[in-house]
This record gives structure tokens, C-alpha cells and sequence, in this order.
């Protein structure tokens, strides 16, 4: 009995080790066998298979083997041949009539994947077809879609495939049937092949071409920048870039405007202009390369041509190194966008289309975008608050004149009295406002924040200077102007006087219902002749009015 006992143990432990055995072991040989029972995928002459599971046309073919491949399809022959690259030292692809172009990634990554690695959709192609089935599925010469012949060696041997795109099938993934030239099979290709196969020519050429540096520090490099259009002698924007390397710790570039000449002087925005030169010197790179080498006719097509006006984008670097940019007026497509195109200046001249978004700055009307709003009032902003240490001179009067809705028919002048700082001679304690008529008396704590019953003047001459913003340089002749100055026409005059008796303002007359011009006029430019002129809105001018209107009536100084 205690034998029987001692054999059923042993048979029992014995057991559950046999369990993981059959599992990890005898299972995946088993199922393996299942496998090769499966019915195996035929394989034609010239065809493969891809790791054994999957059929191939022709053999997978290594890019070092590739001799030449060669495409026909409605927009005319593309043919490549290999090189080897000179910044990788490997074997690429590239244009056999230009192989120094640049060619695109993804198109070129569908051409190798459906040339070189030609799996098929299904593994059981349609055999010993008739010619008429083949013409039927559109896999002969004369039906195709496409075809393409490529050339490569196969164990010294060179071989080629003519191989020709017929229609596409009833599935859903949007598959085409394929035929390959001297056989009568119908192969299934998938629908990505459309990518590199169906395309142009240009199609393949990078159009990151018009990029210069790969760095957004080149904002740094560039001396001079000038943007106008061939219908005129003068640049629309033309800005001077100066290094301030005074601090150890970062460099930094005042953007002088030297035209429009109505904005001569003016410091322009860092941050704007830095944004326009990452795009033109880094990523200006359009959607696509429309034409290679074009003739004049193609020029003329896209814009270029000796009576059509053409934008011109001029660059300096320090170095004296001049970069030329030739583009397009702004051009609206058929797809309802709007694009400009660039002619290069290489060797192989090519016209590239770049998608007008982002390139605002490169209309005359935008130019004024190239200008902080305190850049326009740059002799505007001195502080009320003046530092007497540094010599700054303060701010003495401001007289404001308004005609808008929100305040009619006003005038006054603001006498303004600094007390000073009980501590701190650098600064003013107090600020005593009081109207030369005697009607309105302001007392302002310089310390004291923001609220509703404190600093109100001080709050009212902030918005003074930052309102109302400039909208867009005027770009009307003297004489329009001249027109448009009429008593009746203007709706707001403030000037501002300093104590050491520099005088500065701005006047601004409604052209129409929406907007007003602006003329703009410091020590450095009389009255008679505006520092700037440019146009804003009424509804802007009318919030500062507003503003004036509550400060006027003891309310909280709003912007609206």
C-alpha cells in the first residue's frame, strides 16, 4: 500500500512537470507544424518572397545595386540614377539631369518602397491572364496608368523590370493592379504608391531649397534688410540692424527703419523683425517646386517677366555677404489660397511656391507691423514720473484737443507739479494736475498702484501713449493729404511739453467713418514737416477720448 502511495506521488509530481514542458516546448513545435501545413505561397518566375510570407514581384533590390529607374506617367519621364552623397559618404538617389537638386523625403520614400521593396497586397495574384484581361486591368503598355523600368545588378548580373500601374481596384484601401512587362500575372500594389509614381518631375525636388542657414542665430548675422517690388525705385520696408554687445551675458539688435521714409529714425520691433528672418533665412521652404529650369514663357506664367512687377527681398550679412530673393506679387489659386512663387538665382533656376501665410511683412501695406507701438511714440513716452538723477526733463503740460462722440468740442491744458520723494531724490512723491481754466484738479501718489480712486491722471497718460495704436502707414500723395487736413476734419491734437521746453504731439483727421490719419512730430521734426504719418481708427481714438471723459467726470479711467 505504501508503495502504491509513494507511485502515485512520483506520477503526479512528474506530471506537473510535464505541463510547462508541453506548453513552452512541445505547443510551439506543434503549432509550428501547423504552420507548414498551411498551403505555401506560390512563387512565379522573376517573383520572391519577403521574409518568406509575403510576395514580391521581382527580388528586393539594395540601393548600392540599383543601376538606374526610370518613370512614365502623364506628366512626362522622370529618370534617376545612384551617386554617392557627398555629406553622408552613402549611395543615394538622385535626378540623372540634375543630380546635384535636392530631393524630397517623402516622395522619394514611397518611389523606394514600391521600386525597390515591391510587396504585394494579396499572395495570390491573378495568373495565365489573356491580353485582353491584362488591357482589362489596364497592365499593358498601351493602358497603364504608369510604369516605371528599373536596372540593378543581381550577382554581377544586370537585370531590369519594366513594370506597368493599371487601374485601381474595388477595395477600400484604394489598391491598384499592377502588371509586369513578358509575364501574364495582375498584381495588387497599395495605393501609397500614387506618392512617387504619379508625380512630376519637381515634384521631388526638396523645397527647402530657398533656405539659407539651419540656425535661427543668423537673426544676428544680418546688417540690412530691404523688401520692395520692381514697380518702384525705393525698397517699401528697409531696415539698418545694430549690435548691442555692451552686456557679457547677451546680444541683442536695434532695427532701425530707414524706409518707408515717413518712419526714418524709428526703432522697429525686435521680435517681429527676428520672426521675418527665421522664415526667409531658415524655413523658407515652400509646398512644392513647380518647375525646373523654366523657360521665359514659364517665367512669365508665374509672375516673372520685364513688364511685370516682381517683389525683390535684399539681405547683408556683416560679412558683406549679399543674399537676393525674387518673388511674385501675391497670386490667389484656384484652391482659393494665396501663394507666392520664388524664382532662385542657382545654377539650375527653380520656381518654388510658398504659401502666402506668414509672410505678411512682405506686403507694403503690412509694413507698419515692423513697428513696436512705443517705437511709433518713442519721444512720446518720457515719463511723467522723470528721473532727476539721470537729467530726464519730465513732462510740463499736455494740452488735448477732442471732436469724437465721446467728448465734442473740448480743449484744455494740463499743467502738471512734481512734489518730491520724502526719501529717494531720484524720484517725484506727488503728482498735482491742474487745467489751465481752472476746472479740473488732479492729485496723484506716483507710489501708489493701480485702483480705482488713485493715480488716475497717471493712468489716463498711460493709455495717452499707447493709444491709439498705429495701424498702417499712409501712403497718401501730399496733395491728398493737404486735402485731408481741414479744421473740420481733425478730431484729436495733444501736445505734450517738456520742462526742459522740447516740444512733441500728434494730430489726427478722420478720412472716413473708420479711419483717421495720423501725423506724429518731435524735437527733431517740426510741425510743418511729420516725423511719421500713418492711419489708425476712429473707434481708437474715440476709447482715448472716452478715457478723457471719465477722468474729466471723477470716474475710474477705463479702455472702454
Amino acid at each position: 500500500m505504501k508503495k502504491k502511495k509513494i507511485t502515485i506521488i512520483v506520477l503526479s509530481c512528474l506530471l506537473v512537470a510535464l505541463i510547462p514542458i508541453y506548453f513552452f516546448v512541445i505547443a510551439p513545435l506543434i503549432n509550428s507544424g501547423d504552420d507548414d501545413d498551411q498551403e505555401p505561397v506560390f512563387v512565379g518566375e522573376g517573383e520572391s518572397l519577403y521574409y518568406g510570407k509575403t510576395l514580391m514581384m521581382y527580388p528586393e533590390i539594395n540601393l548600392n545595386d540599383l543601376i538606374s529607374l526610370t518613370i512614365n506617367n502623364k506628366n512626362g519621364e522622370v529618370s534617376f540614377k545612384t551617386k554617392i552623397s557627398e555629406t553622408s559618404g552613402k549611395r543615394v538617389m538622385a535626378l540623372t539631369d540634375y543630380p546635384n537638386l535636392p530631393l524630397a523625403d517623402m516622395p522619394m520614400s514611397s518611389l523606394r518602397v514600391y521600386t525597390l521593396n515591391t510587396q504585394c497586397e494579396s499572395n495570390e495574384p491573378l495568373r495565365d491572364c489573356t491580353p485582353e484581361q491584362m488591357a482589362q486591368y489596364g497592365v499593358t503598355e498601351d493602358t497603364c496608368q504608369a510604369s516605371y523600368t528599373i536596372k540593378y545588378y543581381e550577382n554581377e548580373l544586370e537585370k531590369e523590370h519594366t513594370v506597368y500601374i493599371g487601374n485601381k481596384t474595388l477595395s477600400s484601401d484604394g489598391s491598384y493592379f499592377v502588371g509586369v512587362k513578358g509575364r501574364n500575372v495582375i498584381y495588387k500594389i497599395g495605393s501609397a504608391l500614387e506618392d512617387g509614381l504619379f508625380i512630376a518631375k519637381a515634384d521631388f525636388i526638396n523645397p527647402l531649397i530657398a533656405a539659407i542657414y539651419s540656425s535661427a542665430d543668423v537673426v544676428f548675422e544680418i546688417e540690412r534688410i530691404m523688401i520692395g517690388d520692381t514697380s518702384s525705385s525705393l525698397p517699401f520696408i528697409g531696415i539698418n540692424a545694430t549690435k548691442d554687445e555692451s552686456r557679457e551675458d547677451s546680444l541683442t539688435v536695434d532695427y532701425e527703419i530707414q524706409f518707408p521714409v515717413s518712419a526714418v529714425g524709428v526703432t522697429a520691433s525686435a521680435d517681429y523683425i527676428s520672426d521675418a528672418l527665421t522664415k526667409l533665412l531658415v524655413s523658407f521652404t515652400g509646398d512644392k517646386v513647380v518647375e525646373i529650369n523654366p523657360d521665359d514663357d514659364t517665367c512669365k506664367r508665374y509672375g516673372f517677366g520685364t513688364e511685370l512687377p516682381t517683389k525683390v527681398v535684399s539681405l547683408r550679412t556683416y560679412e558683406l555677404k549679399e543674399y537676393t530673393f525674387t518673388m511674385s506679387q501675391k497670386m490667389r489659386e484656384l484652391d482659393g489660397k494665396d501663394y507666392y512663387y520664388l524664382l532662385t538665382d542657382d545654377e539650375i533656376p527653380l520656381i518654388v511656391r510658398i504659401p502666402a501665410t506668414g509672410y505678411e511683412f512682405l506686403e507694403s501695406e503690412n509694413a507698419i507691423k515692423w513697428l513696436a507701438t512705443n517705437s511709433v511714440d518713442s519721444g512720446f513716452t518720457k515719463y511723467i514720473n522723470a528721473d532727476n538723477e539721470e537729467g530726464e526733463s519730465g513732462v510740463k503740460q499736455i494740452t488735448i484737443k477732442t471732436n469724437t462722440p465721446s467728448l465734442k468740442n473740448f480743449e484744455e491744458t494740463f499743467i502738471l507739479q512734481y512734489s518730491p520723494h520724502p526719501t529717494d531724490p531720484k524720484k517725484n512723491d506727488v503728482l498735482k494736475v491742474t487745467s489751465a481754466s481752472g476746472k479740473y484738479t488732479f492729485e496723484d501718489n506716483l507710489d501708489a498702484l493701480y485702483s480705482e480712486d488713485k493715480n488716475q491722471f497717471n493712468n489716463f497718460y498711460a493709455m495717452l501713449v499707447t493709444y491709439p495704436y498705429p495701424n498702417r502707414f499712409n501712403s497718401m500723395s501730399d496733395e491728398e493729404k493737404a486735402q485731408a487736413k481741414k479744421p473740420e476734419n481733425l478730431i484729436l491734437s495733444i501736445r505734450v511739453v517738456l520742462n526742459d521746453g522740447t516740444e512733441m504731439g500728434y494730430d489726427y483727421y478722420k478720412l472716413d467713418s473708420a479711419s483717421a490719419m495720423c501725423e506724429f512730430f518731435d524735437e527733431d521734426t517740426p510741425k510743418e514737416s511729420p516725423k511719421i504719418v500713418f492711419d489708425t481708427t476712429v473707434e481708437h481714438i474715440d476709447i482715448l477720448a472716452n478715457a478723457l471723459k471719465q477722468l474729466i467726470n471723477g470716474e475710474k479711467v477705463t479702455k472702454q
